[in-house]
């Protein structure tokens, strides 16, 4: 649902997950994955990754969230 990630399959981008980080805590651990694209200036130089989101797996719930950044909270992806 995310503008930028929608705007960006339009344009055919290919849209990368990378695992940015772990946090484990007494209940779950989550995998967090940043979903962007590269990007580089007009001349190709300056590679660089742009984020369009992040999404967090918990490995114990088997569940996978959205991170919502202007409300700093976790929103559960579904079907």
């Amino acid at each position: 649902e995310k503008d930028l990630i929608k705007m960006h399959l339009k344009n055919k981008d290919k849209l990368q997950w990378i695992l940015d980080r772990t946090e484990k805590n007494d209940s779950t651990q989550f995998y967090i994955y940043n979903i962007g694209v590269d990007v580089t200036d007009e001349d190709g130089s300056s590679l660089r990754f742009s984020s369009c989101g992040w999404v967090y797996l918990d490995s114990v719930k088997r569940k996978l969230y959205e991170y919502d950044l202007p409300n700093e909270q976790l929103i559960e992806w579904r079907k």
